[in-house]
């Protein structure tokens, strides 16, 4: 079957088993042919070769049909395929260029394992042939038996470059081309991965860190080198102590826990330096730390943070004491400002606008106030004649309010519970102004309240 007779392009598809996958860019080729035609012969193999054994009856049926299809019969009479062993870019540039046939050397039978050999030792060579193409190539070469020495010697590659690419063929064709193509991986970098010695690692680094696989491969060693340290450090510590690690309910900086002591990845550890209890522990980037909770001190911590507790619930129930106590005092001068609007009582007109002035002008928090804000004193809001009713209040009963209205917002007291003295002066000084000049005057009861609040004698003041 060595002749080379032409052969029409309806005969042949390209080998399913073909390591290159990529044809590459074929124009300058396609014109070529366009001139020169195909200078050198494709070889091909009858499909049935590779799809199933063929046995001698078959094969004598396919010889006649080779025989018919060298006479010129067309495909449809001869129903034989070839697939291309060799020659793969020379029938896509021969049918680019608009040929119906090719000259093609024929062989047959050749088992799957001796076709794909052939094709790999045709391609791999290539220099247009991509470097997973050629890793992929070496692989299947050594699946197909072919040993590294063997390879080099048929390829005329180094022992070390075929170890090279062998290792490429080992990782995820996806993540490989992906690298290659949008992080312009070098050879080197590839070799750089090499010292990662878990296959499913490496791909890891290139899928994690395909643009810095130096750093990746760095960290992927000293993340294995903390692993096994922490593994033989945590057998050692096993043997004589009981070893967790801490749960987020104990606290380092509280309830008892104890620092022993803290390591750097490489660190030894003295055991000795260990407390005869449970020890708990903690990772970091960096290293280890191991704690143990102190018994009598966690005691101590709770029994002071029970007391803290009950201070503080009863400082809480003093506080709320003191609010109540200020709106009492609020209620009961708010009450006497709505009687005041309603059924006016000035004893001294002139005497009440300079004092209420005074303590206005004096005010450090500053007023404001329109006759909305003195219709809200009113039990009849809604009236629309509410603001001409505010015209004919008394002027001294309007400034009262005017002069309540700034000073109620807020606590009397400062955070805390603490005595506000400014607070108080101007509380003390509108309710002097209310007796004196509006006849005010406060029940035995709340009396004694509302002198509490003022010389900050009230039990709810903090101390």
């Amino acid at each position: 079957m060595n002749e080379i007779v032409n052969i029409s392009l309806d005969y042949l598809i390209h080998h399913p088993g073909n390591p290159r996958k990529e044809i590459g860019d074929i124009e300058e080729l396609t014109e070529s042919v366009k001139t020169q035609g195909v200078m050198q012969n494709l070889t091909i193999i009858p499909v049935n070769y590779w799809e199933s054994e063929v046995s001698e009856t078959q094969e004598d049926e396919i010889l006649d049909k080779i025989s018919d299809v060298t006479l010129g019969l067309s495909q449809r009479e001869t129903q034989i395929l070839f697939y291309i062993l060799i020659g793969n870019r020379r029938f896509e540039a021969a049918k680019a260029a608009g040929l119906e046939s090719v000259p093609c050397r024929i062989v047959t039978n050749m088992s799957k394992d001796e076709q794909v050999g052939l094709m790999l030792l045709e391609n791999i060579q290539r220099a247009d042939l991509t470097v997973p193409e050629q890793a992929r190539g070496f692989q299947m070469m050594i699946d197909l038996g072919a040993t590294v020495e063997s390879l080099s010697a048929d390829t005329g590659f180094s022992p070390a470059t075929i170890y090279h690419r062998l290792n490429i063929a080992k990782l995820d064709e996806e993540l490989v081309d992906e690298a290659i193509i949008n992080h312009q991986l070098t050879l080197s970098e590839f070799a750089e991965l090499e010292k990662v010695e878990d296959i499913e690692e490496r791909n890891h680094i290139l899928k994690t860190f395909p643009g810095n696989i130096k750093y990746g491969v760095s960290k992927a060693i000293e993340d294995k080198k903390q692993k096994e340290w922490q593994r033989d450090l945590f057998f050692k510590i096993r043997k004589e102590h009981l070893l967790e690690e801490k749960p987020d309910s104990i606290k380092t900086w509280e309830d008892g826990v104890e620092m022993i002591v803290s390591l750097n990845v490489g660190d030894e550890v003295d055991i000795s330096v260990f407390p005869d209890t449970r020890i708990y522990y903690t990772t970091s980037w960096q290293g280890l730390g191991f704690y143990y909770v102190d018994e009598e001190k966690q005691k101590e911590i709770k029994a002071k943070r029970d007391i803290e507790t009950a201070e503080q619930k009863q400082r809480q129930e003093k506080i709320k004491a003191l609010k109540d106590d200020e709106e009492k005092i609020k209620t009961e001068i708010e009450r006497y400002v709505r009687y005041l609007i309603k059924e006016p009582v000035i004893l001294d007109d002139r005497g009440a606008m300079e004092s209420i002035w005074r303590e206005m002008v004096n005010y450090e928090y500053g007023f404001s106030v329109d006759a909305d804000d003195i219709c809200n004193y009113m039990d009849d809001t809604e009236d629309e004649e509410a603001k001409t009713r505010v015209a004919k209040i008394p002027v001294p009963v309007q400034m009262l309010v005017t002069l309540y209205d700034t000073l109620r917002y807020g606590e009397f007291h400062m955070y805390g519970g603490h005595y506000y003295e400014k607070k108080m002066d101007d509380l003390d000084y509108l309710v002097s102004i209310m007796k004196d000049y509006f006849g005010f005057e406060w029940d035995k009861k709340t009396e004694k309240v509302y002198k509490s609040l003022i010389n900050g004698t009230h039990s709810g003041y903090a101390r």
